[in-house]
């Protein structure tokens, strides 16, 4: 089989990743991903990436998993953020 044909998972996918797009260090994002799996957040799987000559270990969002991030994601939506400047000026921030 070809390269191109092998590619089925995007590097996003992957735990570096997940570093690089979420700020989080490479050297944290295998426990959090573990405890994520715990909880049926995350589920792990083998796949090729576009770069990989070899299967690498994939994660994916559960259905639970995809339902917390939504509910997440509306929740942080409705919050303020208050910033203050140098020069103490405040100011509310919508997400």
């Amino acid at each position: 089989m070809s390269k191109s044909h092998q590619y089925n998972v995007s590097y996003y996918a992957t735990q570096r990743g997940i570093a690089e797009s979420t700020g989080i260090p490479l050297t944290n994002v295998p426990r959090t991903l573990k405890m994520l799996i715990k909880k049926g957040f995350v589920e792990q799987s083998m796949g090729y990436t576009k770069d990989a000559i070899r299967r690498r270990k994939v994660y994916f969002l559960t259905e639970i998993g995809k339902k917390m991030a939504q509910n997440l994601y509306h929740e942080l939506l409705e919050q303020e953020i208050t910033i203050i400047n140098k020069h103490g000026k405040l100011s509310l921030i919508h997400i």
